[in-house]
């Protein structure tokens, strides 16, 4: 399976010592938010590991090594991250578009990349699952550049990225 994983936030003044950033790339008319270590060899790659020690899913083989997956029914999210060893830690979440008014949603705009994925009903909670909650009933994450939110309970998960 291809390591390609979600991110979302909402905007906000970016810290200048952010050392894990996170960027939206338009492939075609879907935005995959890539969050990796800005130095190679040197600073924190905090929101990637963050992210990966979120995911609650079996441990996976893949080409940057060993790596995590969450995809949703629809495929209008794909999530991954991987530990490249000494590379550091690399998460891509991909969001494709998806109908409105389904239990599974998703916009995505291309100029500056935005991103908006909305989950309900079964699958939130199929969602939820495959998180590690972090307070009870709630799984909450802001990356550092705070470009990138997720906030997920049983009834609802929540991507949200702005630049």
């Amino acid at each position: 399976m291809s390591l390609i994983a979600l991110a979302c936030g909402l905007h906000a003044s970016r810290p200048a010592s952010a050392d894990t950033m996170a960027r939206g790339f338009p492939l075609g008319g879907q935005v995959q938010v890539t969050l990796y270590k800005g130095t190679a060899g040197l600073g924190d790659d905090r929101d990637a590991r963050v992210l990966m020690d979120a995911m609650n899913v079996p441990l996976q083989t893949s080409p940057l090594g060993p790596g995590k997956a969450i995809v949703d029914s629809g495929k209008l999210l794909n999530w991954t991250c991987a530990d490249r060893g000494q590379a550091g830690f690399h998460c891509a979440l991909l969001i494709r578009p998806g109908q409105i008014g389904t239990d599974l949603q998703s916009r995505t705009q291309i100029s500056p990349p935005q991103v908006n994925y909305l989950a309900s009903g079964e699958e939130a909670l199929t969602l939820f699952k495959m998180l590690h909650p972090t307070s009870p009933g709630l799984f909450e994450f802001s990356n550092q550049e705070q470009t990138l939110k997720i906030l997920a309970t049983p009834e609802k998960f929540e991507l949200v990225y702005r630049e």
